[in-house]
């Protein structure tokens, strides 16, 4: 059985090839990892063969940074017209346990799925989640003791993260959004998985490691309510504009006039006048409404 795993990269060579290090140990699985370069300037690829690495992956090379969604949409693309069964998703600041592979295979086998996700670790503090986990419609954050040990948690998953599919799946909901270019592609990926009935859970036993959000997620009003703020122009133009267009394709368009008010307390009650904060929502969601999407030349 052939796994393909498609690793997106972009300037981040040493972490590039921890993961690659990583992939290369995975189980007995016959693996072939494509290696999306989002037109990194580091020196990336020399660095991985420096490492001796590269003659161990097919290095697929973008003529332009398109985002992680533009990288997963070609890569996804690619595996498939190689003739990939099972693909392996994961961007290059996350690493897969060594087991993790084998248990998810095992487990979308025995269930039969048509995806299944590992539970993503802090790299930096492994008892802690990377993300939040739902369980019975609550939301856990924190500790991983929190978590079930080894149990299957049915339609949840955090996408994207060492997600292992089958290619059903991609033949059924389609590729990633790739104008999204960075920023709430996997959650209308996981949109789609609901809509078209996937099959598809987080297996808690399974672990891949990953930096936590916790930093983008700002408690205001004495923790009354959370704010994501990725404390990046180039990350929340993204992020407020993408989560605008799923705020008017979930129908949710009227939502809008309170979001406005939640970063309008943020900016200039919470950041003290960060005029120039709220004006980037601004414009970012205006882009959103109007459905100006793709990479924008300034970000």
């Amino acid at each position: 059985m052939i796994v393909h795993i498609i690793v997106v990269t972009f300037n981040r060579k040493e972490l590039l090839s921890k993961v690659l290090n990583c992939l290369v140990g995975q189980s007995s699985f016959s693996l072939k990892v494509i290696v999306i370069d989002n037109c990194s300037t580091d020196g990336s690829k020399e660095f991985i063969q420096q490492k001796k690495l590269l003659d161990k992956v097919q290095w697929f090379s973008l003529g332009k940074n398109l985002g992680g969604a533009g990288g997963f949409f070609e890569g996804i693309k690619y595996a498939l017209e190689q003739g990939a069964e099972y693909i392996w998703m994961m961007d290059d600041d996350g690493y897969p346990d060594a087991l993790c592979l084998e248990k998810l295979y095992r487990v979308l086998i025995d269930k039969e799925l048509d995806a299944v996700s590992p539970l993503q670790i802090n790299i930096n503090n492994q008892e802690q989640l990377a993300f939040p986990v739902w369980i019975n419609k609550k939301q856990i954050r924190g500790h991983v003791d929190q978590i079930p040990k080894d149990t299957f948690l049915i339609q949840e998953a955090n996408l994207f993260n060492g997600l292992l599919i089958h290619r059903s799946v991609v033949e059924k909901v389609g590729l990633p959004r790739k104008e999204f270019f960075i920023r709430g592609d996997e959650v209308e990926y996981t949109k789609r998985f609901f809509k078209n009935n996937i099959k598809f859970g987080t297996l808690t036993s399974a672990k891949f490691y990953h930096p936590s959000d916790d930093t983008e997620r700002v408690p205001c009003l004495f923790g009354r309510i959370i704010i994501r703020d990725a404390h990046s122009d180039f990350k929340n133009y993204y992020m407020f504009r993408n989560r605008a267009v799923a705020f008017i394709e979930d129908g949710n368009a009227a939502l809008l006039p309170l979001d406005f008010i939640r970063y309008l307390y943020y900016f200039l009650i919470h950041k003290k006048w960060n005029w120039k904060g709220l004006k980037l929502w601004c414009t970012a969601t205006y882009d959103g409404i109007k459905g100006k999407l793709g990479r924008h030349p300034k970000y």
